[in-house]
């Protein structure tokens, strides 16, 4: 942990192994001022929004055209035009389900989705990756199994396949939910 002085604006590293959980009182080596430090709390867990989805691609009418089927049946929508946009609007809404293009401009939505697989808050974040390439032997293995996406549609099958696709991890999803319920109340109490 790195702590600024307030008097004389030294920056002073300390381990977080010294730091008891009721903190402790350091001295400014340059100044001799007594600091009290405390561990930083651990930010709270939010829960993903198991209504919301966010909707990443470049073609507004592709957008469009995603966002109205998913409000017909009953999903909550945020819109992304590019993968910075994404990000930002992925750690900020908790959507349970991301719908991104591969080629989103800025960040494409691949290394999207495995930068936010990669955090502990937004793990269990579902993925369908979205391709405009409408030919699978484009790719050497499944474009689920390069980017830790739960599922992968083309662009020319978004029509009759969406709402499946969603409606399966969105099931998954709540299966999953459920059984942590479950195992955390199987456990005994420790006292």
């Amino acid at each position: 942990v790195v702590v600024i002085c307030p008097k004389c604006r030294a920056r002073l590293k300390v381990e977080e192994t010294k730091l008891a959980s009721g903190g402790a009182k350091f001295r400014c080596p340059k100044c001799s001022t007594v600091l009290m430090l405390r561990k930083p709390a651990a930010p709270a867990k939010r829960n993903l929004d198991e209504k919301k989805i966010l909707v990443a691609h470049s073609n507004p009418d592709t957008v469009r055209k995603i966002a109205s089927v998913l409000s017909d049946s009953g999903y909550n929508t945020v819109t992304a035009p590019d993968g910075v946009d994404m990000m930002v609007k992925a750690l900020k809404e908790y959507p349970f389900l991301s719908i991104a293009e591969m080629a989103l401009p800025k960040i494409c939505g691949s290394e999207i989705c495995k930068k936010l697989k990669m955090r502990a808050d937004t793990q269990g974040m579902k993925f369908i990756l979205v391709s405009s390439i409408h030919d699978k032997t484009e790719y050497r293995e499944e474009p689920v199994l390069l980017y830790r996406a739960d599922d992968y549609i083309e662009d020319n099958n978004l029509s009759t396949q969406l709402i499946d696709k969603v409606e399966r991890l969105s099931e998954r999803s709540g299966r999953q939910k459920a059984e942590e319920n479950q195992s955390g109340e199987d456990q005994p109490a420790v006292r």
